[in-house]
């Protein structure tokens, strides 16, 4: 029996096998090229120190320094909230800020808390969120442990809120100070006893409390008195060009701030830098 084919069939065959071959043929298309990583916001709360003022010439602060340290990595745009003065209480219960901003990121909220104008800019950039520090408690301190759980609290409370607002995976450091009483060292016998007892207060009390109020909300503590040598023992001397022979910790205290050398607490250039790169240090590992 003999199969025959219509015209018509023929030619419906002969396109298709035309458009076969043009796909058999056809040269493998490249993959599109990778998107770039979309920036990611940094969010600063705290008081002077995250606000950016210096002793000596300001150049940003510390919070400046950390997004160009993290630039070759990530892209972070600073938005910073914080404001000089600030206490864990005022930041939740005090509209607007009089302190001082940092000029260039400073964010104003007249109508707003600190904390709470920063949840606001949270919730409404959610999933841009990169990074988020605070830097509070020293203005509440008062020169007397009794008020160390009452901060502890607080920051307790301001960590969760951050936490809840941020999500679960968001790295949220939370950071101490430089111990500037152990510029006292350099006044007498009575400013060693205060330099001792500070170190004392920050090593046992101040430092662990923070620490533990942090982690409540799963916030990663960076101790700052330790990076800036606070905790070594005042027994071991170098010699200082101003004042001749004195303990490391005093020393560096008068390299990483302007106690010594005008009795201002906030960070020198040398300060900012250091606690950028504990910040930085601490933020690329929780990224691993």
């Amino acid at each position: 029996m003999k199969l025959r084919t219509k015209l018509s069939d023929w030619a419906a065959i002969v396109v298709a096998s035309m458009m076969i071959s043009v796909v058999v043929l056809a040269p493998p298309s490249f993959a599109s090229a990778p998107k770039k990583p979309i920036s990611m916001f940094y969010v600063s709360l705290g008081d002077s120190y995250a606000a950016g003022v210096e002793a000596g010439p300001g150049t940003g602060g510390y919070t400046t320094r950390v997004v160009t340290d993290v630039a070759p990595k990530h892209k972070l745009i600073l938005r910073n909230f914080a404001c000089g003065g600030a206490t864990t209480t005022t930041m939740m219960s005090v509209i607007g800020c009089s302190g001082a901003f940092d000029s260039h990121h400073g964010l104003p909220y007249p109508k707003m808390t600190q904390l709470a104008a920063a949840i606001s800019f949270i919730d409404a950039h959610r999933g841009r969120i990169g990074l988020i520090t605070v830097t509070i408690g020293v203005n509440d301190l008062g020169g007397t442990a009794d008020n160390v759980p009452p901060i502890a609290t607080n920051i307790a409370r301001i960590s969760a809120q951050l936490r809840a607002a941020a999500g679960r995976s968001v790295p949220i450091i939370g950071l101490t100070y430089p111990d500037a009483d152990l510029a006292d060292w350099l006044s007498g016998p009575s400013g060693v006893t205060i330099a001792e007892e500070s170190v004392t207060a920050f090593q046992q009390v101040v430092n662990p409390d923070w620490k533990a109020a942090y982690a409540t909300a799963n916030v990663t503590f960076v101790d700052i008195t330790a990076a800036s040598g606070a905790y070594t023992p005042l027994t071991q001397l170098v010699s200082y060009s101003t004042y001749g022979e004195i303990p490391y910790a005093v020393a560096e205290v008068c390299i990483l701030t302007g106690m010594c050398s005008e009795s201002n607490i906030h960070p020198s250039d040398a300060g900012e830098t250091l606690i950028a790169n504990r910040i930085v240090h601490a933020y690329l590992r929780l990224l691993i």
